[in-house]
C-alpha cells in the first residue's frame, strides 16, 4: 500500500467507521460542515470513492476512505496499517459500524451472531486500541462510542444486539476513566430511535404516541452530537423525551417495565434493525 500523494502530514483527520451511509454519514456530513478533514472506513463499494469526492466538492476539506468489511477479524489491523503507511493524525475517533437485530435470538444463525459481535464488540475495541496512540499524539482528542438507549434496558428480540451496547456502556465509561488527563475525552452516545436505514425506518413506522415522537434524523442526531461532544459531555441522551424515559425507567418496578417493552417491541413483522 502506497501512502497519499496528496497527504497533508500537518492536517488531522477524524477516522468514521461505517461513515458513508446512515448514522455514519451524517457524523461525516456535520464534521466536514464544520472544516475537519475526514477519514471513512465502510463496507468496499462502487459509490465509496464518489461519497469522498463529493464531500470534498460541498466543504474544501480533506477526505479519504477505506474499503473494508469490519466483521473481518484483521479489520482492525487493515486499518492500523492505512493509517502508519500514510501518517494520518487522528484527533476524533467515531465508533459507529454496527449490526443491529430483531428477531427471535433462535431463528438466526450462529454465523449472525458472531458477525454482529465483532462489529458491535471485538473490532470496535481493538481499533480504538490500534489508535490510541496516535490519538494520544494528535490530543487534545476525541473517542465517540455508539451506544444505544436500548443497551439501559433488556429487550426481547434484539437479545444480543442490546447486550453488544450494554458492552459499549461500560467499555466507554472504564475507559474514560483509565485516560483522565491523557488529553483524550471519551464520549457515549446513546440514541433511541433513528431513522438510519429502510429497515430501522420500517420498524420506526409502526410506533405510536410518544415512541414516535422520540425518534430523529442521522441529520439531527450528528449535529446534537457532536456539540455536545465539544462541550466536553460524556454521555449524550439525545432528545428530551428519551432522556426523560431513562430517568424514569430507574423509578418504574421491574415488572412494570417489562410490561412496556414487551409492548413497544412486539411487532406482527420482524425486520433487522
Amino acid at each position: 500500500m502506497t501512502a497519499l500523494q496528496t497527504m497533508n502530514t500537518d492536517s488531522k483527520f477524524a477516522l468514521i467507521t461505517a461513515g458513508s451511509s446512515g448514522i455514519g454519514a451524517a457524523f461525516a456530513e456535520e464534521l466536514a460542515s464544520r472544516g475537519h478533514n475526514l477519514l471513512i472506513v465502510a463496507l468496499p463499494d462502487e459509490i465509496l470513492h464518489s461519497y469522498s469526492e463529493k464531500i470534498q466538492e460541498r466543504h474544501g476539506v480533506i477526505c479519504h476512505t477505506l474499503g473494508l468489511d469490519l466483521s473481518e477479524e484483521n479489520a482492525p489491523a487493515e486499518i492500523e496499517k492505512w493509517v502508519t503507511t500514510n501518517g494520518f493524525s487522528i484527533n476524533i475517533l467515531i465508533n459507529n459500524a454496527g449490526i443491529g437485530s430483531k428477531e427471535i435470538f433462535e431463528n438466526l444463525p450462529p454465523e449472525f451472531y458472531r458477525k454482529q459481535l465483532m462489529v458491535n464488540v471485538v473490532n470496535t475495541t481493538i481499533i480504538t486500541r490500534v489508535l490510541l496512540g496516535n490519538l494520544k499524539k494528535s490530543g487534545p482528542s476525541y473517542i465517540l462510542n455508539m451506544g444505544s438507549l436500548g443497551g439501559f434496558f433488556c429487550i426481547p428480540e434484539k437479545v444480543s444486539y442490546v447486550a453488544s451496547k450494554a458492552f459499549i456502556h461500560s467499555f466507554s465509561n472504564s475507559l474514560r476513566c483509565e485516560l483522565k488527563g491523557s488529553g483524550i475525552k471519551v464520549v457515549l452516545v446513546c440514541p433511541g430511535g433513528v431513522t438510519s436505514n429502510p429497515n430501522s425506518t420500517q420498524i420506526i413506522s409502526e410506533m405510536k404516541g410518544l415512541a414516535r415522537k422520540s425518534v430523529l434524523n442521522p441529520e439531527k442526531l450528528a449535529r446534537v452530537t457532536i456539540d455536545r461532544m465539544f462541550r466536553n459531555e460524556t454521555t449524550i441522551i439525545p432528545g428530551l423525551l428519551n432522556q426523560s424515559f431513562l430517568h424514569a425507567s430507574r423509578f418504574v418496578p421491574p415488572f412494570l417495565k417489562s410490561l412496556v417493552i414487551n409492548r413497544q417491541f412486539e411487532r406482527k413483522s420482524r425486520y433487522g434493525a
